[in-house]
C-alpha cells in the first residue's frame, strides 16, 4: 500500500508541474489573519497559572488557480507566538496547508471530485468545519484525537444534488508540525450528508500503523459522528467520538454539545458543553468543560470574543490541577 502511496505521489508531481509550465493563465490571492489573546486562568481555588498576552494564531496565505486547467494550489504559514505552540517552542513557522488541486483528472472528475496532494486538512468529524465561535479547539482536536492538518493525498467529491459530499484521504500520520515517523500511513474516510436545508450529518473514521507490517497491536483508530441544524439566528451541534488505542490497551470517548443565537447582525452568543473519558477502563476519570461566551463583529474584519471556560472532573475527587477557571479576550482581524 505505501509503494502504490508514492507511485500516485510522484505521478501527481510530475502532473502538475507540467500544468503549470505549460499555462500562463494563473491568478494570485494573498490574505491571511491574525489573533490577539488575553487570557486569565485560575487553578483550584486561587493558583494563578496563567495570565497575560499571546498571539494565538498568524496566518499568511495564498490562493493560486488556473481555471482553463483545472488547477488550484494553497499555501497557509502558522506563525504562532505563544506559550507552547510546540513543545520546547514559543514561536515557529510551519506549513499548515501547502497543497494543489486537480479538478480535470480522467476518472475521478468523472465523478463530481477532485485530487487534493500535500498539506492539508485531516477530514475528520468537525476538525476541518470548525470556525472557533468559540475560542477553545474542538473536542478532537483539544484533546488530541487526530492532527489538524497532515501531508498526503485525499480525492474530495459532492453527491448530485447538492446532498453531500466524500472525502478518501491517505496521510503520513505524523501531524504538520514533524516530519513522518512512522512507516505505514493513516487513512481516513468521511461522508457529509444534507437531506434537507439546514440539517447537516457526517461520519468519520480515521486509522493509523506505525509498524512496517501493520502490526494489529499497533493500530490506533477513531470514529465520530456530529449532526448539526441550522434555522434562523440558531445554530445546534451535536459530536460525538471514540478513538481505541490497541498499543495501550485505552479507548477514550467523549461528546460535544454547541448552541449559539445571533441577537443582532453583530452580536452572537454561544454556550457550549464538553464530556471527555480518557479510558474508559478507569472509573470516574471523566472530564467536563462548560463554555459561556460572546462574538461581536466590530466590522467586517475585526471580531471581539469573551469566554468563560470551566473545566472540572465530573464525579468529585477535587484536585486543584484539574479544576480550571479561564477568562480569555480575543481579538480576531484579517485582511
Amino acid at each position: 500500500m505505501k509503494r502504490l502511496f508514492l507511485v500516485l505521489f510522484s505521478a501527481v508531481i510530475f502532473v502538475s508541474l507540467f500544468s503549470a509550465s505549460a499555462s500562463a493563465k494563473l491568478t494570485t490571492k494573498f490574505y491571511g489573519y491574525q489573533w490577539l489573546t488575553y487570557q486569565h486562568q485560575v487553578k483550584g481555588m486561587d493558583d494563578v497559572a496563567k495570565s497575560g498576552l499571546s498571539i494565538n494564531r498568524t496566518y499568511l496565505r495564498w490562493k493560486f488557480e488556473d481555471k482553463e486547467i483545472g488547477y488550484s494550489a494553497g499555501l497557509t504559514l502558522d506563525i504562532p507566538n505563544s506559550a507552547g505552540a510546540q513543545d520546547g517552542v514559543d514561536f515557529g513557522v510551519w506549513v499548515k496547508n501547502g497543497y494543489v488541486d486537480f479538478s480535470t483528472i480522467p476518472v475521478i472528475s468523472d465523478y463530481n471530485a477532485k485530487l487534493r496532494l500535500g498539506m492539508h486538512s485531516v477530514y475528520f468529524g468537525t476538525m476541518d468545519l470548525w470556525k472557533y465561535p468559540t475560542i477553545e479547539k474542538t473536542i478532537t482536536d483539544k484533546n488530541k484525537v487526530i492532527s489538524s492538518a497532515d501531508l498526503g493525498m485525499s480525492v474530495i467529491g459532492s453527491i448530485p444534488g447538492g446532498f453531500g459530499e466524500y472525502t478518501l484521504s491517505a496521510y503520513n500520520g505524523a501531524g504538520y508540525k514533524k516530519i513522518e515517523n512512522n512507516v505505514e500511513k493513516q487513512y481516513a474516510a468521511t461522508l457529509t450528508l444534507v437531506p434537507i436545508p439546514g440539517l447537516t450529518v457526517r461520519g468519520s473514521y480515521i486509522t493509523r500503523n506505525a509498524n512496517a507490517h501493520g502490526d494489529p497491536a499497533e493500530t490506533v483508530a477513531a470514529t465520530d459522528v456530529f449532526v448539526q441544524y441550522v434555522t434562523g439566528p440558531l445554530t445546534a451541534l451535536v459530536e460525538y467520538v471514540v478513538k481505541e488505542d490497541y498499543s495501550n490497551g485505552k479507548t477514550s470517548e467523549g461528546f460535544m454539545t454547541f448552541l449559539s443565537m445571533k441577537a443582532t447582525d453583530v452580536l452572537e452568543l454561544v454556550a457550549r458543553w464538553d464530556n471527555w473519558n480518557p479510558d474508559t477502563k478507569t472509573s470516574n476519570d471523566e472530564m467536563n468543560t462548560y463554555i459561556l461566551g460572546m462574538n461581536y463583529e466590530i466590522n467586517s474584519k475585526v471580531l471581539l470574543q469573551l469566554n468563560y471556560q470551566l473545566d472540572q472532573p465530573q464525579f468529585g475527587g477535587y484536585a486543584e490541577s484539574k479544576h480550571s477557571n479561564k477568562w480569555t479576550a480575543q481579538v480576531k482581524y484579517g485582511w
